[in-house]
């Protein structure tokens, strides 16, 4: 068992991709700029560094996903990452530095919607599993 994060438009300041879960579509992402990185190559660190006060996309990589409390939600989180202290998968419309965003792409308006309601589908599936792997490519 496993998610896919599979990113296929690349733009200057967002990258956008789809998430999928053993092979079928969950729900559209969308990140920072993909910086066209791989986890845990020797100049990883130093682009991230570099580009600290930009929104970028977490490098390409598997991870793991699994769950996270704060006081008030829960979220799906990522780690594994070197580079990035924390990395949530939400449902918001802006992108932040190493945070995947979720929901249906509506192509007539331009913008996100059903992010609350693709959250929960994934917060369902880490419900049955509790930690799976999160491949980004």
């Amino acid at each position: 068992m496993s998610f896919l994060l599979k990113r296929f438009s690349y733009f200057e300041n967002k990258t956008y991709g789809r998430l999928y879960y053993e092979s079928t579509y969950l729900c559209d992402t969308l990140e920072g700029m993909d910086m066209l990185l791989e986890d845990r190559l020797p100049n990883t660190g130093e682009v991230i560094r570099k580009n600290k006060d930009k929104k970028i996309a977490i490098p390409r990589g598997t991870y793991t996903l699994t769950k996270i409390k704060s006081n008030t939600n829960t979220y799906p989180f990522v780690y594994g990452l070197d580079f990035f202290e924390h990395v949530y998968i939400a449902d918001v419309e802006i992108p932040r530095n190493g945070c995947i965003c979720i929901g249906t792409y509506d192509y007539d308006n331009g913008v996100f919607i059903d992010g609350k309601k693709k959250l929960q589908e994934i917060l369902s599936i880490l419900e049955k599993v509790n930690e799976v792997p999160l491949l980004v490519k």
